[in-house]
C-alpha cells in the first residue's frame, strides 16, 4: 500500500490527475505520468467494484497514490473501495461536521469506526499483512471532504475540525452552481469563498484541495493556501488534446 496522508497533513503542495474513465488502461497511463495521487471517480462516472479494482492493479506499479471518490457518502461502498486498495477516499455533499464525522468512522476499524473488518482482502495482501495493514490504515487512509454547497461552505471550520478529515475539497462546478455562481473564477463571489474554505482549513491544521479546469489556475489557488490540487478529469483532457490535434491538422492545409 501506498500513502500520502503524511505529505498531506504537512501541506506539501501535492499534484493529481481526476480519472473520470473507469479504464485500467488509462489508470496505468495517469499512474505512470508522474503526478503525486490520482482520484478515481465512481460518482461522476461508469464506475463500479468491477471497473475499480482493475485501475486500482493497474496504479499498483507507480508511485501515484490512488484516491477514491464515493458515488454517496455511503458505508458499503467505503468498505469496498478500501478493501480493494483505495489509499484514501473522497466523500461527496459534506455539509457539516456530523456527516463529516460520519463518513470518517466509515474508514475506521472498531473500535474507532464502523468499517466491517474483511482480513483476506486485496488492500492486506490477501490477509498476508492485515496485523500491518490495520495499524497503517488507522494512520495513514486520507480523508478528503468535499465542499459543495452553500451550507459546507458556512460549515467548513466545523467540518475541518473533525479528527480524520484531511482534506476540504472544492470542485469548482458543484461548489459555482449551487452557490449561483456559474463564472466561478472569473467571479469575485466565488474567489471570496475559495479563500474562506482554505482560511479555515489551514486554521485547523487541515489541507485545502482543489480541481482546476486548467493549469493556469495553480499560482492563484496555491496563493490562497490550496495545496491538495488535481487537473483533469482525464476525458477532458483527451477530448482537448484531440481538437487540439485536429486544428493543427487544419491549419497544415493552409
Amino acid at each position: 500500500m501506498k500513502y500520502i496522508r503524511s505529505r498531506v497533513q504537512n501541506r506539501e503542495t501535492v499534484y493529481g490527475v481526476w480519472c473520470s474513465l473507469a479504464s485500467s488502461i488509462c489508470g496505468e497511463i495517469v499512474a505512470g505520468a508522474g503526478y503525486d495521487w490520482m482520484l478515481l471517480d465512481v460518482e461522476h462516472a461508469p464506475g463500479s467494484p468491477a471497473t475499480l479494482l482493475p485501475q486500482l492493479q493497474a496504479a499498483a506499479a507507480f508511485p501515484a497514490v490512488p484516491v477514491v471518490r464515493l458515488p454517496m457518502s455511503d458505508r458499503v461502498w467505503c468498505k469496498w473501495a478500501l478493501d480493494l486498495g483505495a489509499s484514501g477516499i473522497m466523500f461527496p455533499n459534506i455539509d457539516n461536521a456530523a456527516r463529516a464525522e460520519e463518513a470518517v468512522s466509515f474508514m475506521q476499524y472498531p473500535p474507532c469506526g464502523v468499517r466491517g473488518v474483511g482480513q483476506a482482502v486485496r488492500a492486506s495482501d490477501y490477509g498476508r499483512e492485515f496485523r500491518r495493514y490495520a495499524a497503517c490504515a488507522q494512520r495513514q487512509l486520507l480523508g478528503v471532504m468535499q465542499i459543495e454547497s452553500p451550507e459546507a461552505v458556512e460549515q467548513c471550520a466545523a467540518i475541518a475540525a473533525v479528527q480524520g478529515v484531511d482534506v476540504l475539497f472544492v470542485e469548482p462546478a458543484d461548489l459555482g452552481a449551487s452557490l449561483e455562481l456559474p463564472e466561478t473564477f472569473a467571479d469575485p463571489r466565488f474567489m471570496a469563498a475559495l479563500r474562506g474554505i482554505a482560511e479555515a482549513a489551514r486554521g485547523h491544521g487541515k489541507a485545502a484541495g482543489i480541481l482546476l479546469p486548467t493549469p493556469d489556475l495553480a499560482p492563484a489557488v496555491r496563493e490562497m493556501g490550496y495545496t491538495f490540487i488535481g487537473v483533469g478529469p482525464d476525458a477532458a483532457l483527451l477530448a482537448q488534446a484531440l481538437a487540439d490535434n485536429l486544428k493543427s491538422l487544419w491549419a497544415s492545409e493552409k
